[in-house]
């Protein structure tokens, strides 16, 4: 037995917005409960580089 789900939603904002919402990763774990634990974000240095430790 398989289950299958899909939605879509319109969201009134920049895509700028969103995308710094996804990768600001404690704001969006509260609302994407496969994100269990962060350990550490190391902010994006110069070169758009950063760490993320789960």
């Amino acid at each position: 037995m398989g289950i299958s789900a899909s939605a879509t939603a319109t969201v009134h904002t920049s895509a700028q917005e969103v995308l710094e919402f996804v990768l600001d990763l404690r704001r969006y774990q509260r609302l994407d409960s496969k994100i269990l634990r962060i350990s550490a974000v190391t902010e994006p240095d110069e070169d758009g580089v950063g760490r993320l430790k789960m």
